[in-house]
């Protein structure tokens, strides 16, 4: 579904409350917003390459099986650390493994260094040496 937005409105989904399976890859979506939790019987949801910095559990249906999220350059922050240890703590398996993007660089420079955020879920700080709690 080539959408070209990078938000979706709340009432988005409205309507489509017995969709199953939702594949949203491939667009240049930023955020995914509370749109989704309205979605009671989504088993499958793609995000996958997208521009998504950041999720939380809010964003994601309860009933959901299947979450696709590679190629999305994640910030390695607190809200991602809660949000994973969410996943990890309930049945929504995370198909693939995403990565976090780690700014190495000043911002004006567009070099990056990438980790794995299973790696990133096990670190009691963040890159910036805050720690979350």
């Amino acid at each position: 579904m080539d959408l070209s937005l990078q938000v979706f409105e709340d009432d988005e989904f409205e309507g489509l409350k017995m969709l199953q399976n939702l594949t949203l890859s491939r667009n240049r979506l930023t955020t995914l917003g509370s749109s989704l939790q309205k979605l009671f019987n989504l088993e499958i949801l793609r995000v996958d390459s997208n521009r998504l910095r950041t999720l939380g559990k809010e964003q994601i249906p309860a009933n959901l099986q299947n979450l696709y999220l590679a190629g999305n350059p994640f910030h390695c922050d607190c809200q991602m650390l809660f949000f994973l240890n969410h996943l990890n703590s309930t049945d929504n398996p995370v198909v693939d493994v995403p990565v976090c993007t780690l700014q190495t660089t000043p911002l004006r420079s567009r070099l990056h260094r990438t980790v794995h955020l299973g790696v990133a879920v096990s670190a009691p700080t963040t890159p910036r040496g805050t720690s979350c709690r």
